[in-house]
């Protein structure tokens, strides 16, 4: 078996100058990489997309299944955050009445601050604006 020595090897990847091997003319990301591809240029077609995500849906297991499911509400805040995220989309709207709808930018906000329940009723959406006002409001400090 022949091995490769380090201090022998003088070849440079032609594309991002990298070390190689003397027998390469590319490293392995740059094998791949824009016109080097076999999929530049083209595109799936609905079929094989469809094929993609069902086996892609099939692979992952989902919910308590998954390897890292951490219980029915996870102790960390942002974990909670993006559970609420999938469960009830993205915030697209401001529940604040008061207001002045400028934003464009939306959050999910926990009423009560205790991050103890998925339940739609404990959330609203917020702009970014009034859930930072709220969280001052609420805690006395800026979070």
């Amino acid at each position: 078996m022949k091995y490769l020595n380090f201090y022998s090897l003088n070849k440079k990847c032609i594309d991002c100058k990298k070390i190689i091997s003397n027998e390469a003319t590319r490293c392995h990301k740059c094998k791949s990489k824009g016109k080097n591809n076999p999929m530049y240029g083209k595109k799936h077609t609905e079929k094989s997309l469809k094929i993609i995500k069902e086996k892609t849906i099939e692979k992952t297991p989902r919910g308590k299944n998954h390897p890292r499911w951490v219980g029915a509400i996870p102790k960390n805040k942002t974990t909670v955050h993006f559970r609420v995220y999938s469960l009830y989309g993205k915030a697209n709207k401001c529940e604040n009445p008061l207001c002045e709808g400028k934003s464009v930018k939306y959050d999910w906000s926990n009423k009560d601050h205790k991050y103890d329940s998925l339940d739609r009723k404990k959330w609203k959406m917020l702009c970014h604006k009034c859930h930072e006002e709220y969280d001052i409001l609420e805690n006395n400090k800026y979070v």
